[in-house]
């Protein structure tokens, strides 16, 4: 995708037009900062899977004191699909979004049965 999806990251030095699979590096881009940049991607994404989590437990919690299902195949679903779309948008393997997502699917229900209340 071109980074007109993502105006935001318009101070990246890397643009990847993967539908014409060309890259093109600004003369100022290293190998170094590219793999800078992609250690600060690292570290969002465990952030967000930390805040994901911890909102995970407070879910379990709540739906163990109301007496609901720890699993919601039918938000599962729900959730998968629009991943999917979205991940299809962006130009992303839909199966690797999936493997991941199921991955922290299995994480999340695991949190909400051992959560206390």
């Amino acid at each position: 995708p071109s980074l007109t999806l993502w105006p935001h990251l318009s101070s990246w030095t890397i643009i990847c037009d993967t539908k014409h699979k060309t890259y093109k590096r600004m003369k100022d881009a290293s190998l170094d900062q590219w793999r800078k940049q992609i250690d600060a991607l690292d570290e969002e994404l465990l952030i967000a899977l930390a805040k994901r989590m911890h909102i995970v437990r407070k879910i379990g919690e709540y739906k163990k004191h109301n007496g609901l299902p720890i699993k919601d195949n039918l938000r599962w679903k729900q959730l998968l699909v629009r991943l999917l779309s979205k991940a299809e948008t962006l130009e992303v393997n839909p199966d690797v979004v999936k493997s991941i997502w199921n991955r922290i699917q299995k994480c999340a229900v695991q949190t909400e049965a051992e959560t206390k209340v």
